[in-house]
């Protein structure tokens, strides 16, 4: 009786431990999509160019070919100590929506990036990491002194969609994000792009690759809500929260346009 008794104890326990386990494997919205929507994450940012394009407009909002825009911190802030208020209008947004649990930050790289429009194959991102990884230092510095080798831009490790996230590095720049002053090999609109949910691996010096990454053309540097709306999919899902008719009907999360 007593080896009865103790052989149903077991089996319960064992019932419990797996289905624990099953719990804490399974996917969640609240875990994030691709990316958690908590804790901090810092963007490698790097503005390109397509020298000859066909479709450049030359300026627009000041900037300026060959440079970095008027206002290169405009999108992000490169960092966020407590008690502070973001002026980021990205960091401002992701801050505000999640009640300071959720600071994305970014950094750019220092130059602005030139390819030639005749060079180019695809879309122009794996050109651009490969001029920016082909540079001569050891190391990628960003603007105000962050380091991808050092894994200023590697907070967290990426698991399955809707699956619980780590937060520890993992040699992976967490998202790289190409933002063009022209490039109609994507659009030729004001503006357009997409952030991948998929690893690259693409070497980045020390880093293996990344998690993700993004390319937008945003000719007027200010044209945020399409980053804000393409990066949102990383944490909420594809194209099915949509809402408003894009890709799924209605009671879902986001917008067609703006987030």
């Amino acid at each position: 009786m007593v080896r009865i008794r103790n052989y149903f104890l077991f089996i319960l326990f064992l019932s419990i431990f797996l289905f624990v386990g099953m719990v804490l494997r399974a996917q969640d919205s609240r875990n994030g999509y691709w990316f958690p929507p908590y804790d901090t994450l810092r963007i490698f940012v790097i503005y390109a160019e397509m020298v000859n394009d066909p479709d450049d407009p030359k300026w627009i909002q000041g900037w300026v070919p060959g440079s970095l825009p008027p206002d290169p911190g405009f999108l992000f802030d490169h960092s966020l100590l407590p008690g502070e208020g973001p002026r980021g209008v990205i960091t401002k947004y992701y801050h505000q929506a999640s009640f300071g649990r959720y600071v994305v930050l970014g950094d750019h790289y220092p130059e602005m990036v030139s390819i030639d429009f005749s060079e180019v194959r695809g879309r122009g991102v794996e050109q651009v990491l490969k001029k920016v990884a082909d540079t001569q230092e050891d190391d990628i510095i960003s603007q105000h002194g962050y380091s991808v080798n050092k894994g200023d831009f590697d907070f967290i490790s990426t698991s399955k969609m809707g699956s619980p996230k780590t937060i520890e590095p993992d040699s992976l720049i967490d998202i790289v994000m190409v933002i063009w002053r022209v490039n109609s090999r994507m659009t030729t609109n004001l503006s357009a792009g997409f952030c991948s949910t998929g690893k690259k691996m693409q070497r980045m010096k020390d880093m293996k690759g990344m998690n993700s990454y993004s390319s937008f053309v945003n000719k007027d540097y200010k044209r945020y809500t399409i980053i804000r709306h393409e990066f949102s999919h990383l944490l909420l899902g594809g194209n099915n929260f949509h809402t408003g008719g894009a890709g799924a009907g209605t009671k879902t999360f986001m917008s067609d346009v703006g987030g």
